[in-house]
């Protein structure tokens, strides 16, 4: 019992130094569609910056294993790139693995 319980504890730490170093943050690469603003006004450019901060689900052992303690998100109310953690399952695309990448991302669009 005691075997199973270290092995399984072991695979889990494994599984998550892994998904650290493979950072999969993103649901899909490819987000371009036309988003309409409170303006009215026709915005073509990444609808993924747009989505709120959503932190996913801890649900299952799957989602434990996609658990990431820090990635970034961009906050449309400030328009900074904010840390956050994701739990693993859900969310949405407003998740990227570093503050580069949600920089690159969302920055050069203007409302």
């Amino acid at each position: 019992m005691n075997f199973l319980l270290v092995f399984a504890c072991l695979t889990l730490n494994v599984a998550l130094a892994n998904s650290q170093l493979l950072c999969r943050a993103r649901i899909s690469e490819s987000n371009t569609f036309l988003v309409i603003l409170r303006s009215g006004k026709p915005f073509s450019g990444n609808p993924t910056c747009f989505g709120p901060r959503n932190i996913g689900t801890p649900l299952g052992f799957a989602c434990a294993l996609r658990f990431m303690p820090l990635v970034w998100y961009f906050n449309g109310e400030s328009r900074r790139c904010e840390p956050m953690p994701y739990l693993g399952c859900g969310g949405n695309n407003n998740r990227f693995c570093s503050l580069q990448d949600c920089r690159i991302n969302c920055l050069q669009f203007k409302r």
